[in-house]
């Protein structure tokens, strides 16, 4: 029987295109998606003279993870990158990651429909990076290079989809879930072929830590109540969401190249 270790490169992108297609298919057969009532959140308290204090202010930990992310990047570790692509993909993702610290602030101060396209418009570059990133641990560089144009094209159009149906009256969020969801499952399904690189497995933690946050987030109003109104399940959504981008920050600070040679060629890669 072959083992994942062996498959090929063009196989493993054939398992990408299968998981798009299948995704693209079932968003069809699925019919015009709505979340009636998302922005109206539990905790609507001031502090400050800032309006929904608790939502607002637990963004700061996307902006210190993204300055964490951007700052370690600065100096990058030769081991921890097998070609200077990746070093680009990660720092979109982590200035991403600081957009969304903003944008999400932003909306969460005054919560509307417009306002939450400035939440999720930054979100995408994210989820568009992590994915440009793992194709080129789990796949090859290359495979990653000629999509990531097109991934930081597509992220955004998906948000910007959703938001011109909220103009014509019938919210359709069927492309955002795919931006969000579908990126996040092909992401988990490459883990399971071999990396580049030798670490534990962070990024993997920050999926798990990122579905915990998402339970968070339903259950907004239970858990202002069971914390005796100290803090509303969307306030700590961001908090633990900030946790998992943590993880993939930490994978950059542990993982080492599997190639043995050290130095970076004229080409620009390192090995």
């Amino acid at each position: 029987r072959e083992r994942l270790t062996d498959w090929s490169p063009a196989a493993r992108q054939r398992v990408v295109v299968a998981l798009l297609g299948l995704g693209i298919i079932a968003a069809i057969f699925a019919g015009p998606l709505q979340q009636p009532g998302y922005i109206n959140f539990v905790d609507s308290r001031n502090c400050m003279g800032v309006s929904n204090f608790g939502n607002v202010s637990s963004n700061l930990g996307f902006l210190l993870v993204g300055l964490y992310g951007l700052w370690r990047l600065q100096t990058p570790r030769v081991l921890a990158f097998g070609d200077k692509f990746e070093i680009l993909v990660y720092r979109c993702l982590f200035s991403g990651l600081v957009l969304t610290a903003l944008g999400s602030a932003y909306f969460h101060w005054a919560p509307d429909d417009a306002r939450l396209f400035w939440d999720r418009l930054p979100m995408t570059v994210v989820l568009m990076s992590l994915l440009c990133a793992t194709f080129a641990e789990r796949i090859s560089v290359a495979f990653a290079r000629a999509w990531f144009v097109p991934l930081l094209i597509l992220g955004p159009a998906a948000a910007l989809h959703w938001r011109w149906t909220l103009s014509t009256g019938v919210e359709d969020l069927r492309a955002y879930g795919l931006a969000q969801f579908l990126t996040l499952l092909i992401v988990v399904v490459l883990h399971g072929f071999p990396s580049r690189y030798r670490s534990a497995p962070w990024v993997l933690w920050g999926l798990a830590t990122y579905a915990i946050a998402k339970i968070f987030e339903l259950y907004d109003g239970a858990t202002l109540l069971l914390t005796g109104g100290a803090i509303s399940g969307h306030s700590v959504k961001h908090l633990v969401a900030a946790l998992a981008l943590l993880c993939i920050a930490f994978s950059l600070d542990r993982r080492i190249l599997v190639e043995t040679r050290r130095q970076p060629s004229k080409s620009g890669k390192f090995c």
